[in-house]
């Protein structure tokens, strides 16, 4: 579930902001984006869940 969310916001990084995310968006589909454009905020927090989410996905693979 999370891979598949965080996997629509790769997609957001290629739209108006070239690299950065929206400061937030709609909580319903289509999830548009809203407030300011480039947001350093809320691309740390895609980061620190991608790296929590590896993490745990790392983790997991040692155990098999």
């Amino acid at each position: 579930m999370a891979q598949s969310r965080q996997a629509l916001l790769r997609d957001h990084l290629l739209d108006a902001g070239l690299g950065t995310l929206s400061e937030i968006f709609d909580g319903e589909p289509p999830h548009t984006s809203r407030g300011a454009l480039p947001q350093a905020w809320s691309v740390a927090c895609v980061l620190e869940a991608w790296v929590k989410l590896e993490s745990i996905w790392r983790g997991k693979q040692k155990e098999e």
